[in-house]
């Protein structure tokens, strides 16, 4: 029981030091991996994002082109009230 108290209590010798020194580095560095590969995740979720959004961005805007305001207005909507005033889809034909 002495032997495991001064045990406890004794200087680590320099090849013990290195050794922890060792394993906190090898700790370090998967450390650093995982982060890193979550940051190569995120880039390329991202990157994903950013080219499905710009494709429907333009995609949107191709389909509006080719629409008449009013007839998209019409196909969408059943009703709309301008100041109070209830208007009908065949209504907005006459806004043109």
């Amino acid at each position: 029981m002495i032997k495991a108290l001064i045990e406890i209590f004794r200087k680590s010798s320099p090849l013990e030091l290195a050794k922890q020194e060792l394993e906190d580095a090898q700790r370090d560095l998967l450390h650093s991996q995982s982060n890193q590969e979550f940051a190569r995740r995120m880039t390329e979720y991202n990157q994903d994002r950013i080219r499905r959004l710009s494709k429907y961005i333009a995609d949107a805007g191709k389909a509006v082109m080719q629409e008449p305001a009013v007839e998209s207005a019409g196909k969408h909507l059943k009703g709309i009230r301008v100041i109070g005033k209830q208007v009908k889809p065949a209504d907005l034909s006459a806004i043109n």
